[in-house]
Parts: structure tokens; sequence; C-alpha cells
């Protein structure tokens, strides 16, 4: 009777195993089958976005409306940050981070500045000791008369106040005056056939072992929501470029950019602008950058321009190894016909880069007083920076 018993326990746990696998294998086909409907709708969904924005398949700019929005969270409510810059007593320059709140309905200039009063309010911090305000480059940040700006003029509670859009985003807008899309077009088609092929991707790493071990190791992608990818690229680009050649030549792919003189030129041209362009970015990034070091960093880059510019006038090629590196192949009149060329397209940049730090440059005598007080103006302190003017004066005398 025992015997039995046993027997029947062994039984019995042996069906416990057996459901509990089964179940196991069910919720296992059941997972892949809602991951199967998850991609056919998240496919479908990306296939509706291609339609209705009737662009082409290789344009993914407008995907984006799938996932996330700029301002926005995962469930599409914008979301406000709001960071302050304060003095103390003894003279320490202080950074942090408010708050970040919901804007639950519209994202207007008045919504905003309701929600910047409360947070200040929440903050006990006094609104007639603001002196300056900085904004991205929303419509409801900036407009003059219905965005943020405008209406914290218009109202008689705030105190008069510098209002600055971000110098970041202002220095990567000028950067787009640099359109060479016959370089770019090329050259991002050549490294996604590369990079997005898996196959592809491990044959051209090994190939470029065999070549020389001092070379780059591989060839990153570029990504547009990370701009400074670009340059980066563009950079590896050029120096991987006869691995690039022989590689694509492997492959019978045909690129007869790659042994045109006049479009390495371009891509070298564009390569050294960019690494200039990259560093003036990454010297206005970090925590506590105070104005005037984001001012200088940025006039400084424009006297750069006008040396760029008196050097290629003269077929000099100092400031450009890239260039200098490429143009070897080139005669003398097709290499003083590039560097003309590339001269009028950095006017063009500096006039892009005087036209949009434009306010700066109007501010550039108080800031002037910052760097250098003993050297500046007698009269260029105004409001909001002093409350009394004349008093101001004479103390600087």
């Amino acid at each position: 009777m025992q015997t039995l018993t046993r027997n029947s326990q062994k039984v019995l746990n042996k069906l416990n195993t057996l459901k509990s696998g089964a179940k196991k294998q069910t919720h296992m086909f059941q997972q892949y089958a809602k991951h199967a409907e998850t991609v056919t709708l998240a496919s479908y969904k990306v296939a509706w976005n291609i339609a209705r924005a009737k662009k082409p398949y290789e344009e993914g700019h407008f995907v984006k409306h799938v996932a996330l929005d700029e301002s926005c969270d995962i469930q599409d409510k914008p979301q406000l940050a709001i960071f302050a810059r304060s003095v103390s007593e003894d003279c320490v320059v202080k950074e942090e981070l408010l708050n970040i709140v919901s804007l639950k309905d519209r994202t207007r200039g008045i919504d905003v500045k309701e929600k910047m009063r409360d947070v200040f309010e929440k903050a006990k911090l006094p609104l007639q000791k603001l002196t300056a305000i900085a904004t991205d480059g929303a419509p409801s940040m900036i407009g003059s008369v219905n965005g943020l700006v405008g209406l914290c003029k218009a109202d008689d509670t705030f105190p008069q106040f510098w209002n600055f859009h971000c110098i970041i985003h202002r220095e990567q807008l000028v950067s787009k005056t640099l359109n060479l899309d016959h370089v770019m077009k090329p050259v991002m088609e050549i490294v996604n056939y590369i990079r997005t092929h898996a196959l592809h991707h491990r044959q051209f790493k090994n190939l470029i072992a065999e070549l020389d071990e001092e070379l780059p190791g591989d060839l990153p992608l570029h990504c547009t929501v990370r701009w400074l990818s670009k340059g980066k690229v563009l950079s590896r680009f050029f120096e991987l470029l006869d691995a690039v050649k022989m590689f694509m030549e492997e492959k019978n792919k045909n690129y007869p950019q790659l042994s045109d003189t006049k479009w390495l030129m371009d891509l070298a041209f564009l390569v050294d602008m960019l690494s200039y362009l990259d560093k003036l970015n990454l010297d206005l990034q970090g925590k506590s950058k105070m104005l005037p070091d984001l001012v200088q960093s940025v006039f400084s880059f424009s006297n750069k321009l006008k040396l760029f510019i008196t050097h290629l006038r003269k077929g000099e090629l100092a400031h450009f190894p890239a260039l200098r590196k490429a143009s070897g192949a080139a005669t003398a009149a097709a290499l003083k016909k590039a560097a003309a060329r590339y001269a009028a397209l950095l006017e063009k940049l500096q006039g892009s880069f005087t036209a949009r730090f434009e306010d700066l440059q109007q501010k550039r005598p108080q800031i002037t007083f910052l760097i250098d007080p003993f050297n500046a103006q007698t009269d260029c302190l105004k409001a909001p920076l002093v409350t009394d003017e004349a008093a101001t004066e004479m103390e600087m005398i």
C-alpha cells in the first residue's frame, strides 16, 4: 500500500512537471505572437507616416512622430525644463534645475509664462532680481508679441531684462550654411552600405586590419539628431578613403567621386571646416559657462573665418590640413579656382554668423566690462545690469 502511494506521488509530480512545461511553451508562443503583433503595428504606423509625409524611403526625419518629439515625452505631454543661475552674497555663481513641469493642453507663450511664474513663487525667487532669460528657438518662447519673451517684457511686474536665444542652437543653424550636399550624399550612401549590412561591416573591418594597423578600425554611423556626428563621420571617411575605395570596387559599386580630384578637395575642405565648427560647439558646452566665455568663443571663431578667407584668397592652405593633402594631385589653376570658391563659402558663413549673433554684438560694450572693467567705456552699464546709471558712471570713473 505504501509502495502504491509512493508511485502515485511520482506520477502526480510527473504530470505537474509536464503541465508546467506545457504552460511555459504556451506562454512563450504567446510572447512571440504579441511581439510580432507589436512589430507589425509599428510597421503600419511608419508606413502610414511615410505615405502622409510623401517622402522617399531613405529620409527618416518624419518618423520621429511615431516615437517622441523634441519637447514631448512618450505620452505626447510637453515638458518644460526651467533652470536658474544666481549669484550668492559671497559672489559664487550657482546653477540648478528648478523644476520640470508638464504643459497639459497647449504650449503657448502665455502657458509657459504662467508655469514659469508658479515655479519662481514656489522656489521663493524674487522676480525683481531677474536680469536675463535664455530660451530655445520655439516661437512660443521667442515671439516678440505672443512669445514668452514678448509677454514678459509687456508685463509691468517683470523688471527690464536681457533675453538670449540658445547660442549652441544658433551655431548649429549657422553651420548649415556650408551646404555641400554633393559631398554628403555619396558619403552617407557609402557609410550606410557598409554599416547597415552585418556582412559588409565585418568584411570592411577585416580589410582595414589587413591594410594597416595604424588606420582607424571602423566607420561611425551618422545620426541627424546627434548632428555633431557629421564631422566625425567625414573625418573618419577621409582617413579611410583608400580602404573605402578598394572595398566599393570589390563590391562592384560604382562611385566615380572617389577618384575625382575636385570632389575629394570638396570633401577635404568640409572635413577641415566641420572640425573647426565641432571644436567651437564643444567650447560652448559645459556647466557654469559664463556669457563672456561664450561670446569670446563665438567672436573668436568669426575672426578665424576672416583669417581663413584671407589665406584662401592667397592660395595658402596652412589651416586646412585635409585640403592640403587632397590637393596634391590638383593643378595650380584648379587649386586656385577651388580656393576662391571655398573663400566665397566662408564669406557666406561669416555673414550668417554676423546676422545670427547681432544681438551679442550690440551687447559687446557691457560684456567687455565683465571681462575687463578697467578699460570699459564709462557709460556702458545700462539697465538691467544696474539700477542707477549715473551713480555707476561715477563709480567707474
